[in-house]
Parts: C-alpha cells; sequence; structure tokens
C-alpha cells in the first residue's frame, strides 16, 4: 500500500489520460484489501481501469470485485485504440476457461481502431493453460492485428515484440510489480506504440 500511495503521487507528474491495474490489487482477496487499494486509486488524478487478477479471485474476491468494478470482461475506447480486458484466471476459478468466443467478438470491429490492446492478467503462456486454448488465443492476436497484449501475474517487467506474416509487430509485455517500485507508461501515437519503464 505503500509503494501504491508512492506511484499515485509519482504518476501524478507523467500527465497519463488513465491508469490500468493488470490485477492482483489484493493478496487474498479481503473486502478490506480491496478497500485499501481502491482507497488509494480513488485519489489518483486520472480514470483507472483494473484487470481481475487470481489473488483477486480468492476468498470472496469475485463477488467484491463484481460489486466494486463490475464486469470481469470489458472494453473502452480512447481516441483511436479499443482496450479489451479479458479475465483468463483458471487455477483458482475451479479451472475455468477463459472466453475467448467474447474476446473475438470484441476483435471484430479491429478495423474501426489504430491501435488494439488486450490486456489479461496471467500470460497465456503459462503452463496452466491448454495447449488448444494457448493456441487459440495467440492465433487471435495475429488474426486481429492487435497492437499490444498486457499481463500481469509475474513482478518482474518482461517485454517482447514478435511480428506475424504480413509484418505487423505485438508488443507483449508483463510492467512488473509496484512494490517492486516499477510501472510503465505507454504512449499509443500516430506514428507507433512507445514502451517506457520506469522506477520510482
Amino acid at each position: 500500500y505503500d509503494e501504491l500511495d508512492i506511484f499515485r503521487k509519482r504518476i501524478a507528474k507523467d500527465s497519463v489520460s488513465f491508469v490500468i491495474s493488470a490485477g492482483d490489487i489484493t493478496e487474498t482477496g479481503l473486502l478490506s484489501e480491496y478497500e485499501l487499494t481502491d482507497g488509494i486509486l480513488q485519489k489518483l488524478n486520472t480514470p483507472y481501469f483494473v484487470a481481475f487478477g487470481n489473488h483477486d479471485s480468492l476468498s470472496n474476491g469475485r463477488y467484491v470485485y463484481r460489486e466494486m468494478y463490475g464486469k470481469f470482461n470489458f472494453s473502452f475506447v480512447f481516441n483511436n485504440c479499443k482496450f479489451i480486458f479479458l479475465d483468463n484466471i483458471k487455477r483458482e476459478e475451479e479451472n475455468r476457461t477463459p472466453d475467448l468466443n467474447w474476446l473475438e467478438e470484441e476483435l471484430q470491429d479491429r478495423e474501426q481502431y489504430q491501435y488494439l490492446a488486450v490486456v489479461s492478467h496471467i500470460p497465456f503462456s503459462n503452463s496452466r493453460y491448454h495447449p488448444v486454448v494457448r493456441d487459440r488465443f495467440n492465433k487471435l492476436m495475429f488474426d486481429y492485428n492487435v497492437s499490444t497484449v498486457i499481463h500481469g501475474h509475474q513482478h518482474n517487467p518482461i517485454l517482447n515484440t514478435s511480428t506475424s506474416l504480413n509484418g505487423d509487430t505485438m508488443i507483449t509485455f508483463v510492467p512488473g510489480a509496484i512494490r517492486k517500485r516499477l510501472y510503465v507508461v505507454m504512449d499509443f501515437n500516430h506514428d507507433g506504440i512507445t514502451v517506457d519503464a520506469r522506477r520510482f
């Protein structure tokens, strides 16, 4: 909580349009943890959007998240970019499968936007996903020319770029954990996407 509050004060100097959390805003999904974290996030001077993390799903966390933030799968559009948040929590949710049919429906208006970003907590490269699920997710990312995929879960920052057969580049990254005093500023502009990892 201390690091999150320091981050909140630091991000105010960056003039960002909004903040995304890639999940795990709690340790054990308790209401008190949600309230402490959201109390800090509410002090941000920008909107914020929270993906559902596996730690957030513990205890009664799924119910608390729904009451506090609403839908687990959702999307929004900002300027020329569409952001899609996919609930992909599996092991803690009785091995449920992420709703990739819903995701594909959300991807179908791809041509309306310059950029398309998908946010889900656990990287699909994780061994908890069946290869069929992993392969379908990856195929959707390239079939619909997704610009960037943002994950949480892993605490250290990871940045990868991959190129599809038609030459499009996709950025996949994990920004790193706030408790390690790490965050990432992304800029979606007419010339491309920049990813700037920062410490505070």
